[in-house]
């Protein structure tokens, strides 16, 4: 064990700088009081995670917290890939490691926490402030008339439809039509049902056996979803339209149950996952097997195309979200960030960066094509407890 003393002396002083107990820092992390005792007193080290956390919450990093000692820096360790160059990939892509999760260069030892702390941090001071004016503009516009729209908000929360199932089941997916007259939604009792919009309300026109998953066309005349004629048949994709409910084709059933389906942007393929971590992409005109990806190790949960129908991005049960390319199943990016199962995944419209979600509570956003956090000088930039 490394240094006890200074452990305890940094760590306790920085909370007894902010008045906070230990049981005020346990419910801010997560974890129990006990835990956060035997930290300061050098007992034992946090988890790169709950290191992590703490650094982001007293706002220094692990060695002005005393969590690793002066000669060891916590680094990103980024491990380059040889992959081919792709037409359009504006970067080498990298598979990147975060052992220690985030580094923070030292800084001068703090002894003022009044504007000297506020001058140097005055460019996020700035963006938190300019993020304040533009929430406060949105609550003013919400009273107005929105365009395009017969509705008027009277606040930003206020609830316009609620569609309750009559069977005592959950509701796993919902998806906006393209044109955003409808929406589709998978039922637990093995159903998916179309509501449409028509005479200022939601009604129900479309009901099909489904499950798991579905995802529309781009032109909003077909969805794809997974099958559901029984509990146990969700092994395959079937192909639907969304106006009758009129099954147009069903693709061979699999050997594994499917967890997510996708439809291209472009409209030309179709990609589904399941839980043995494999993804296939599928031609949506001809139904014919592309490409089989199988770099996971766990089952996949998510999966999401980049806007122009060139990348698909892939969230797992082993934590990872893994970037390749749909044509060719060629792997570009491998993203490690995650501490938890990675449940969703969304690209940004210009499709320069990827969001994700774990069950780490943490929403995270990193570049597609190097899989860097550069946006903060830390990878959460969302958290919340669950």
């Amino acid at each position: 064990m490394y240094s006890d003393d200074v452990k305890k002396s940094k760590l306790r002083r920085a909370r007894e700088l902010r008045g906070w107990s230990q049981a005020n820092v346990a419910d801010k992390l997560g974890c129990d009081a006990r835990s956060v005792g035997r930290w300061e007193r050098g007992e034992i080290s946090p988890s790169p995670h709950y290191r992590q956390q703490l650094c982001f919450l007293f706002e220094q990093n692990a060695e002005e917290l005393g969590l690793v000692e002066a000669s060891v820096p916590a680094t990103l360790d980024v491990v380059p890939t040889e992959v081919a160059h792709t037409e359009g990939v504006p970067e080498p892509f990298h598979e990147i490691s975060l052992p220690t999760r985030v580094h923070v260069p030292p800084a001068e030892e703090k002894k003022n926490y009044g504007w000297p702390m506020l001058h140097k941090h005055r460019s996020w001071f700035l963006l938190g402030l300019s993020l304040l004016l533009v929430l406060a503009i949105g609550g003013i516009a919400s009273k107005f008339l929105l365009p395009g729209s017969s509705m008027s908000l009277a606040s930003k929360s206020s609830l316009l439809y609620t569609y309750k199932a009559s069977s005592l089941v959950g509701i796993y997916d919902v998806e906006w039509s393209p044109n955003g007259n409808s929406i589709a939604c998978v039922i637990g009792d093995n159903t998916a049902r179309v509501l449409t919009h028509q005479n200022g309300k939601y009604t129900l026109t479309t009901t099909i056996s489904s499950s798991e998953a579905l995802s529309w066309s781009p032109d909003g005349s077909q969805i794809a979803s997974v099958t559901g004629d029984t509990p146990e048949a969700k092994k395959a994709v079937q192909i639907w339209n969304s106006s009758s409910g009129q099954i147009v084709y069903r693709y061979p059933e699999q050997h594994a149950t499917i967890t997510d389906v996708a439809w291209s942007p472009d409209g030309t393929r179709i990609a589904w996952s399941d839980t043995t971590g494999t993804v296939f992409v599928w031609t949506a005109l001809t139904h014919k097997l592309e490409i089989t990806y199988r770099g996971h190790k766990n089952q996949v949960w998510w999966i999401a195309w980049s806007p122009n129908s060139r990348y698909i991005a892939s969230g797992s049960e082993d934590t990872s979200v893994q970037v390749w390319d749909a044509a060719t199943g060629t792997h570009l990016v491998t993203y490690r960030g995650h501490a938890g199962i990675v449940y969703g995944v969304s690209w940004s419209p210009d499709g320069s960066r990827i969001a994700s979600a774990s069950t780490d509570r943490t929403v995270q956003i990193w570049q597609a094509t190097t899989g860097k956090t550069p946006y903060l000088p830390r990878p959460y930039l969302f958290s919340a407890s669950i």
